[in-house]
């Protein structure tokens, strides 16, 4: 059955992303027909049981046939009726399977609550050899992994341009996953070793607050304009020229996402609030990695190229890396700048606005027990005690 691959559909707009999978391929007709001799058999075998007078437990014998036409019949009636409907709006994730249920339900997901999105290959042996499945996954903050989608007939390619368009509109940046399917050798390891991203601990940045925030962790809390945000996953590219990039996915108290980008150059941090461009927000010319423009324009702004750099990604919740490519565009005033990254050949934009210092507190260690409270301590100068 997995060689009928099933028709897809994406609608996209500004505001979120919907895919619907039509579940019916021509395999369904030989199904109907298999499901109709099945039935037929078991009819004909019960007919002669009651026709003969034979014992009522001998009825029970071929309860498994039945157990088993009757899921056939299930399955090949949702394969002319059913579509899965894959929606995002809002930062709400659902799939959904009509008009017939479907084993393993519906699912309903927040935003916050995924981590990455990854493809997963599931192999079953047969007569006519290996059978190929290709399932949607998502490695969920709270730890472990979710099946979002698991259909027969799905290519690894239809699977993959599925995560990849969710992830755009999710804003989530694509990292390597252990255990997911690659189409190609993985470019994690090299020298025999795991590439790990650098450390910074002993960095010395002109902007103490800045420092801190580019040395926060995934859990910590910061005050961003007077609002609380939690830290929920760093993205850190590490650029061949020794700087190094971070992208800090936030969440408000009320699970809204924002985003901030800490830019390194050398001893100086800047940092952006940003947001990832949907397709339809992107400049209309496609963007040439080989031949990048010069400038381009963002609703009234126009944006003028000042640099690019290379260099590898790391996600807080994956353990290998991402070859990177990074371009840089600044608006005239230098407040504003635009993000283009090539990860692997996927584009992603992002746009944002630069922020003061005075905007940020020191990030705070939410897995770290609160500290003691101070006291303070005076000299008496009459008597030289300590009160």
């Amino acid at each position: 059955m997995n060689n009928m691959n099933k028709k897809i559909e994406f609608l996209e707009d500004d505001q979120g992303i919907d895919i619907t999978i039509t579940w019916f391929t021509p395999m369904a007709f030989f199904l109907a027909f298999f499901t109709a001799i099945w039935f037929g058999f078991l009819i004909f075998f019960y007919t002669s049981l009651m026709g003969n007078g034979a014992p009522w437990f001998i009825g029970l014998f071929p309860l498994l046939h039945v157990a088993v036409g009757v899921y056939l019949a299930y399955y090949t009636l949702c394969l002319f009726l059913n579509k899965t409907y894959i929606h995002f709006f809002n930062n709400e994730l659902n799939i959904v399977h009509q008009p017939i249920p479907w084993l393993g339900g519906n699912k309903r997901f927040d935003k916050s609550e995924i981590a990455q999105l990854y493809v997963k290959e599931k192999v079953s042996n047969s007569k006519n050899g290996p059978q190929y499945k290709y399932q949607l996954m998502a490695q969920m903050r709270s730890g472990g992994d979710q099946k979002l989608l698991s259909l027969d007939g799905l290519s690894s390619s239809e699977v993959k341009e599925m995560e990849d368009r969710l992830e755009q509109y999710m804003g989530i940046p694509n990292q390597p996953v252990t255990g997911e399917y690659r189409s190609g050798p993985s470019p994690r390891v090299q020298g025999g070793g795991l590439i790990q991203q650098r450390k910074h601990r002993r960095l010395h940045f002109s902007n103490p607050i800045l420092q801190s925030l580019f040395l926060a962790k995934a859990g910590d809390a910061i005050n961003y304009k007077d609002e609380p945000l939690s830290i929920a996953a760093i993205t850190q590219y590490d650029w061949h020229d020794g700087n190094s990039d971070k992208l800090l996915q936030c969440f408000t108290e009320l699970k809204t996402e924002l985003n901030l980008y800490i830019h390194q150059e050398q001893a100086i941090l800047k940092v952006y609030q940003v947001r990832r461009l949907s397709a339809s927000e992107q400049p209309q010319e496609s963007f040439q990695a080989g031949r990048p423009a010069k400038s381009l324009s963002l609703g009234d702004e126009d944006y003028t190229l000042e640099g690019s750099a290379m260099g590898r990604s790391f996600s807080t919740y994956s353990n290998g890396h991402t070859e990177t490519k990074q371009w840089l565009y600044r608006s005239k005033d230098r407040q504003s700048l635009v993000r283009i990254l090539d990860q692997q050949g996927q584009i992603t934009y992002f746009q944002g606005h630069l922020t003061q210092d005075y905007h940020f507190e020191a990030p705070l260690d939410l897995n770290q027990p609160p500290p003691a409270e101070k006291r303070t301590i005076r000299r008496d100068e009459e008597d030289n005690n300590f009160v």
